[in-house]
């Protein structure tokens, strides 16, 4: 049987509203596995964080879990309301397989 994909989560948030200064500390994606009694671990590959500046759409793309410099400095510029979109997020897991987990849509408080 095939495990589970696990549940990228940011600040063991998936969506709804973050204070920007805890999405700041939090920094990577984590993917957990929810509600499976083994010890599995995935670690994510690469994902991309999209927001709207000025009214243009802005994307990057992370190798690996954490944010990269240029993704935190968007962060810290963000205002009250805006909206962040972590997606296409890979993780692989012990296996060697590689999944496509779900989005994360933050919204700062």
């Amino acid at each position: 049987k095939r495990v589970p994909d696990p549940v990228a989560k940011i600040a063991g948030i998936k969506e709804g509203g973050i204070e920007k200064n805890t999405l700041l500390a939090a920094g990577a994606i984590i993917p957990a596995m929810e509600d499976f009694e083994f010890e599995l671990y995935f670690r994510v590959q690469s994902f991309t964080m999209g927001t709207i500046i000025n009214g243009d759409w802005v994307q990057r793309r992370a190798n690996g879990n954490r944010f990269t410099g240029e993704m935190m400095n968007i962060i810290r510029d963000a205002s009250r309301g805006q909206k962040f979109f972590f997606e296409s997020i890979q993780a692989e897991g012990d296996d060697g397989t590689t999944r496509t987990l779900n989005s994360i849509n933050l919204t700062i408080n």
